[in-house]
Formats: structure tokens, sequence, C-alpha cells
């Protein structure tokens, strides 16, 4: 008999156990606040720009900065209020000065907000509306120098104005109580000479030229008991900038044959190029002269004196063009009982 036996291997049995380990993360949904990037106020400020925003904000950790492009009205972009003139921001509200911007360019801004992360930009809005077009002047008012009163014909110097320095425009204005203008003025140019006789007599004299260095103008005058005023006004020329030159193919210089409150002097200034046009009116009264709101005209100097028996006020207002155009002229007015009005305009750049 024969007997078989099989051998099989032992037998083992395990359990094996683990913990479920989660696969879900938290995620924080971010968004710009508000959604699209703000359009910025452009306010000129002497020869800069000053821009401002509703800031921008981001939740969590990042920072939001801002890029801010200047473009012009041929279509050339740059980005500005870079680096260390970057945008500050103060009162929920984001700020820069461009410091060097374009002279007699017409321009308008956009900004552009960004967000930092780690010293790396990590995502950016598109660009803004652009801002309102702003253009700055290739001259800017500086000042008034001191009126001279006189009651003798003759020389007078007339001082230039307080930092008066090479380069500058200058403007004298004399305005006499007889229909008299000064004696032609070496190394000056006129503006406007006009004179109004009879029993109304008086005169309007005024001329340009670039200051050399001297400190005063000496004015030959043929006046009497009725008296002359004199004075010189100053226009500070940006550094960098050409000496500036008469800028208008058609100018003014008239009178009015009847008093009224108001004027508009004609014909309209006419510019060759970029320019501040400039208006000088005069009466014979000591009335004051203003404009009237609503234009772009800035008055700049009005005076008033009573030099002799004669009562005299003079004014003078401009305005800034960013390429050749026909002016609008503003209209003036003078306070008290109506008198003739003198004007003459013309434009520089």
């Amino acid at each position: 008999m024969v007997l078989l036996a099989f051998v099989a291997p032992a037998l083992t049995s395990a359990r094996f156990s683990s913990r479920q380990s989660s696969l879900d993360s938290n995620f924080t949904v971010g968004a710009f606040s508000p959604s699209s990037a703000p359009t910025p106020s452009a306010q000129l400020d002497g020869s800069v720009v000053r821009l401002r925003w509703p800031a921008v904000t981001f939740p969590g950790a990042s920072t939001v900065i801002y890029r801010v492009r200047r473009t012009s009205t041929s279509g050339n972009s740059s980005e500005v209020c870079a680096g260390t003139s970057g945008p500050t921001i103060a009162n929920g509200e984001a700020s820069c000065i461009d410091s060097a911007p374009l002279i007699g360019v017409p321009s308008t801004y956009a900004v552009q907000p960004a967000l930092v992360r780690g010293g790396v930009t990590t995502w950016n809005m598109a660009y803004g509306a652009e801002s309102q077009s702003v253009t700055v002047p290739g001259l800017l008012f500086a000042g008034s120098g001191t009126v001279i009163n006189t009651v003798t014909s003759g020389i007078v110097n007339v001082p230039y104005p307080a930092g008066t320095e090479i380069g500058d425009l200058l403007l004298l204005v004399a305005v006499n109580g007889r229909n008299r203008a000064p004696r032609r003025l070496v190394g000056w140019t006129d503006v406007v000479s006009r004179g109004i006789g009879g029993g109304q007599d008086f005169h309007l004299f005024a001329a340009h030229r670039i200051a050399d260095g001297s400190g005063s103008v000496a004015v030959d005058v043929e006046t009497g008991t009725e008296g002359a005023s004199l004075q010189v006004l100053r226009y500070d020329v940006p550094a960098g900038s050409a000496a500036p030159t008469v800028r208008a193919s058609q100018t003014q210089s008239g009178s009015t044959s009847n008093s009224s409150s108001q004027l508009v002097p004609t014909p309209n200034i006419v510019t060759t190029a970029p320019a501040t046009a400039i208006s000088i009116v005069a009466v014979r009264d000591d009335n004051s002269l203003s404009l009237v709101p609503g234009s772009s005209w800035v008055l700049r100097s009005a005076s008033t004196s009573n030099p002799g028996s004669t009562s005299l006020a003079w004014a003078l207002a401009d305005t800034t063009v960013g390429a050749a155009s026909t002016v609008t002229s503003p209209t003036w007015q003078q306070s008290g009982t109506p008198r003739r009005w003198l004007f003459g305009g013309t434009a520089f750049g």
C-alpha cells in the first residue's frame, strides 16, 4: 500500500490600516477694489503737473503699486512718476508729480495698478481711462514790479520785478494821462501803442524784451500834471526752453469809441505755434479791472493809480494754447462809471 503525503506552506494573515489624509486646501480669492483702474485728475501747478486718483486696494499680503503713463497729442507715450518719484498714498488717495512734463504740448495721463509680493510684480490691471488734457505753458507768469508814477516829463527808471533772471520775458506797461507814447526804447519791441484824444485824453503803451541782467529800464516819458504810471511785469522761462519770441500772425491793438462796462478785444489773436497769449487793457479812471468768469484766461496783474490829476487803471491776463490756433478773446469788465477802453494783445512761445 502506497501512502501519498502533501506538504503545504504555513498560512499567515495580517491586517493593514492607516488614517485617511485630507487632500483639501484652503484658497483665498482676492480682487482689486475698485474692479477697474481709476482715472487720474491732472492739474497744472506752475511748471509741473500734479496727479491724483482714488487708491486701489487688494486683500492679503500683496502691495498695490502704480504705473503712470503720459500720452501726448502726437500719440507718444512714456512712463512718469517712476522710481523715487513714484506715487504715494495718503487718506485713501494716490498722488504723484510729473516734474518734467512736455512744454507746450497737450498731454493726458492714465494709471495701471499692479500687485507686488515679495518684491516681485505678480499681476496688473489694464490701464484706466485717460485724464483731462493739460498743457504746460512755455512761459510762466512770475510777478509784477513796483508801479512808478511821475508828473514830470523826462527819464523815469522803472525797476524790474524781484527775482528777474537773464532770459526771462519782460513786459513794460506805461499808461499816460496824456495821449503821448514814450520815446522809442532801445532793445525793446512794441506790443501796443494806442491813445485817445480830446476830453478823455490818455495812452496805453507796452513793449517786451528778454532780460539781460540789468535791474531797471530808463523810459523817456512826456506827461504833465495828469501824470503817468509805469510798471514792468515778468514771465519766467522754464529751464531748457528756447528764448521766447512772438508767435502771433494776428495781434490786437485798439480803442473803443464809447464807454462800456465790458470789453471783448478784437480781432482774436492767431498763434503760429503753441504759445501763451497775452491781453492788456487800460481805462482812464481808477476802476477795478477783472475778467468775466467762464474762459480759459487767467488774470495775472491788475493795478490802479492816481499819478497826478488823472486816475488810471490797467491789467494783464493770459492763456495757453497747445498748437497754432485762433484764441477766443476774454471778456473784460470794469467797476464804477464805465470809461473808454484801450487794449492790445499778442502771443509768445
